[in-house]
Order: C-alpha cells, then sequence, then structure tokens
C-alpha cells in the first residue's frame, strides 16, 4: 500500500498479545467457501473513488472457542493462509481497543465482529460485504430494507458506535440473519450472520442475488428501469 493515499484503514488501537496461535482450520475447505465472495464481487479491491487500490469486506469464524478474523487488507487475495488471520481475543469499547494474536492487524471491522458474537452466542461465523452501488442506488437498497423490515445501521463504519448499534439492532431482531449497513466506506455493507463460515458466505450470495433482482425490476415514473 506504499503508492496508496493516506486513509484510515482501522480506526480502533491495536494491541497484539503474540504472533502465533493454535489452530484447527481446514485452510482448503475455507478457501472454498471464501471464492465466491470475490467471484459476485463482495470482497474485493476497489478500483475507483477515494478507497481506490484498498481491499473491502472480511469474515470471521469460531475456531474453538476462538475469534478467528481476517486480516485487514487481505479481501482480495486470491487464498490466504493462517498469516492472512487473526484471533480477536478482546476488544474494549471504552478505549476502543482490540486484543490479537496474529502476524498481521485483524480486518478494521474486527470491533463490529466481536460485538456480533456478544450478542448472539449461538454464532459461527460473520461475513461483511459490500454492494457496490452508490446513490441513488444507495437509497433504493435502504428502502428495500426497511419495506422488508430487516435491521439497518446508520452509524459510520469503524467507528464504535456501529457496534453498540449492532447489538441492539441483533437485540431487536435476534433471529436477523442479514443486516444492511448504511454510511459505510466506499459502498453500501451487508452483514451475514451464520452458524457456520458455508451458511453465512452462501447467505450473503443469496441476499445479493435477490436484491439485485430486486433493483432490476425498479422503474421510474417514465416506464424506464433504472440504471
Amino acid at each position: 500500500m506504499e503508492n496508496l493515499p493516506k486513509l484510515q484503514v482501522y480506526s480502533f488501537t491495536p494491541r497484539q498479545l503474540g504472533e502465533d496461535w493454535p489452530s484447527s482450520l481446514d485452510l482448503h475447505a475455507l478457501n472454498g467457501i471464501r471464492q465466491p465472495l470475490l467471484a459476485h464481487g463482495l470482497i474485493g479491491k476497489f478500483t475507483e473513488g477515494p478507497w481506490a487500490g484498498y481491499d473491502y469486506g472480511n469474515f470471521s469464524l469460531l475456531d474453538d472457542g476462538k475469534i478467528i478474523v481476517s486480516c485487514s487488507q487481505t479481501s482480495s487475495l486470491p487464498t490466504v493462509s493462517k498469516d492472512d488471520l487473526a484471533v480477536v481475543a478482546g476488544y474494549d469499547a471504552e478505549s476502543f481497543t482490540v486484543e490479537y494474536f496474529g502476524r498481521k492487524v485483524p480486518s478494521s471491522e474486527s470491533s463490529l465482529h466481536f460485538s456480533a458474537y456478544q450478542a448472539r452466542p449461538d454464532l459461527g461465523a460473520v461475513v461483511h460485504g459490500h454492494i457496490m452501488d452508490f446513490d441513488p442506488a444507495h437509497k433504493a437498497i435502504a428502502a428495500y430494507f426497511q419495506e422488508n423490515d430487516l435491521p439497518l445501521t446508520t452509524s459510520p463504519g469503524k467507528s464504535r458506535e456501529i457496534g453498540f448499534e449492532l447489538q441492539g439492532l441483533i437485540g431487536q431482531q435476534p433471529r436477523a440473519t442479514i443486516i444492511g449497513m448504511l454510511n459505510h466506506d466506499g459502498g453500501f455493507g451487508l452483514l451475514s450472520l451464520g452458524s457456520t463460515f458455508s451458511d453465512a458466505a452462501q447467505q450473503l450470495v443469496d441476499f445479493q442475488g435477490r436484491l439485485n433482482a430486486w433493483l432490476g425490476g425498479l422503474t421510474s415514473p417514465s416506464g424506464h428501469r433504472r440504471h
């Protein structure tokens, strides 16, 4: 990222507890599940706008009770290794500090992932993707969430506030599997909550398909389809 503009990739204070951590993860299976997220553009690299050159999207899953989170700026990698993953061992909202084990800083959304597991102890995985559309599409997507009574955050991405808001939304709709995220860096954010990484990833791909079909069916007052 040497030639990229200086943007705030993560806002929390990272506190590394160690470089190594035990793992029973099947990385081959993990990368296979991750491929459709890349193929559908739900995770990847920005190619335009102020975030051009930076990666977007991230995921987490439980492994032996540990919260494993993808590391910052690894989303566009064809495959990830153990070095591209970190264990988020703790999160303190007051000091906005994330404690972790790993060789790289965990995702900029680590506090969001940690907050989701706190609110839903039954979760096994969380996948955060982006839909690369901007206004007026964002307004239409927000309307879709509201019309279908789907939870939608409004706090800025990478902030401590969004973690609190997420926990409140989960408390109101504990069975929700997809949460929308307005005011998110470089795109409309989506959060998929699942019992496994496979479930959470497939939910996100399926939801993107339904949402795209709905957007494609919208027409303007003149009868022309919106683009």
